[in-house]
């Protein structure tokens, strides 16, 4: 990926002014910052709540910022395995 000034900034001699640089660079480590704490928030997908123990619990997950709690209808060994794993038990 290539990050270049706008034309806009461009002196005639085809220099960039370093302050409009460091703008540049600021706004771009900020875009970062903002993707980096949403995928933070995608990876926090599931949660175990109710328990002193943190390792049972509630099962919840988090759907669109809001989390909410697991049937336990057909919940099996293999849907507990992947609930595991996502909490981070290997």
């Amino acid at each position: 990926m290539s990050i270049s000034a706008p034309r806009s900034w461009r002196q005639s001699n085809g220099n960039v002014p370093y302050i409009k640089l460091i703008v540049n660079l600021l706004y771009c480590i900020m875009v970062l910052l903002m993707f980096t704490n949403r995928l933070k928030g995608a990876l926090q997908a599931v949660r175990l709540v109710g328990s002193t123990l943190a390792t049972e619990g509630r099962l919840e997950v988090n759907y669109d910022g809001i989390w909410g709690t697991v049937c336990d209808d057909l919940f099996d060994d293999v849907d507990a395995s992947v609930a595991c794993y996502m909490l981070g038990f290997r």
